[in-house]
């Protein structure tokens, strides 16, 4: 049964003037409930950019009578479409109301039309990441037919001095990112040999995922990494040293690996601690990054090898469409 908005609530498409609002509603909620702010109105901006959204019809909100926004919903439908991330955030102040079941069923109504247009026949899933203390959506949701698949681990270290210069692996060098129109290429061809087989990895468009971690203040090129082996980019470490808009002393590792064939020869520890040193000289001695729990490289032992420990996790809730 679908659910019926209350006479008192509308929903519309959202707009770009409705970027700060939601990032103070999102902020505001998380704040609260996991002590700490997920997203800036730029970071909104630029997800709501990229080419393959379109905003009349992926993300909307639901507002009241007198125009102030109660809830939202986000749909990503990155190609090639097999894997959907939603998102869904109700005001506290408007809960209890119907408004987190109508957007879960809106969602996922838009989601089966979206990919009613596509032909092919691979297996579609709808897909939510929850915070464990979050029951009431975990609730809803597994209400509405989904269920717990997966686990993501948040993993930090605070650095109290600068980590030693590690020891290169034969013939592999390591230098900063340069904007050439061969390295942007290399870079996104290495982060689909390593993250292609990655459970869960929406494998973006090259436009789109140039745009979102090209774009605004929280991209800081000059802390992205590549190891070399002669020219060819085997590995690489996209850091963020601007996390949701906001300068701090808090590094993230936004993306890190190595290309299947170069692994287990000590590259992604170089990585590692060549990001450390970076983030350390700029002024950023806490570090994070989010790992699958169940990673098929068992990149958080490597991580724990470093030092760095798992401090949270997000639950992954999933649905099939199709």
């Amino acid at each position: 049964m679908i659910a019926i908005l209350n006479e008192n609530y509308s929903m519309r498409p959202a707009t770009f003037a409705d970027a700060t609002t939601l990032a103070n509603l999102i902020n505001a909620v998380a704040q609260r409930k996991f002590g700490q702010a997920i997203t800036s109105e730029q970071k909104i901006r630029l997800l709501w950019e990229m080419p393959s959204v379109n905003l009349k019809t992926d993300v909307h909100v639901v507002v009241t009578s007198n125009g102030e926004i109660a809830g939202f919903t986000e749909l990503l439908n990155i190609p090639p479409h097999a894997y959907l991330i939603a998102s869904g955030w109700v005001h506290p102040f408007d809960r209890n109301k119907g408004i987190g079941t109508y957007l879960l069923h809106h969602t996922e109504s838009h989601a089966k039309q979206a990919i009613s247009k596509i032909n092919f026949d691979k297996t579609v899933t709808l897909n939510y990441e929850v915070y464990p203390n979050n029951t009431r959506f975990q609730r809803l949701l597994k209400k509405e037919g989904y269920n717990l698949v997966r686990k993501r681990w948040r993993m930090e270290i605070t650095l109290s001095n600068l980590p030693d210069m590690p020891q290169l692996p034969k013939h592999i060098g390591i230098k900063p990112f340069a904007f050439t129109e061969a390295n942007k290429h290399d870079i996104y061809d290495v982060m689909h040999d390593t993250f292609g087989d990655k459970w869960g990895y929406p494998l973006w468009a090259f436009d789109d995922w140039w745009h979102f971690y090209s774009q605004g203040n929280s991209i800081d090129p000059t802390l992205w990494l590549m190891a070399l082996h002669g020219t060819d980019v085997v590995g690489i470490a996209l850091n963020w040293g601007n996390l949701h808009g906001k300068m701090s002393q808090h590094g993230y590792i936004a993306y890190m690996g190595v290309r299947h064939a170069y692994r287990r020869h000590g590259i992604a520890n170089s990585l590692i601690y060549h990001t450390f040193r970076n983030f350390y000289q700029s002024g950023k001695h806490n570090i994070t990054l989010h790992v699958d729990s169940q990673s098929l490289t068992n990149a958080q032992q490597l991580y724990e090898k470093t030092g760095m420990k798992v401090v949270g996790e997000t639950w992954i809730f999933q649905k099939e469409l199709c």
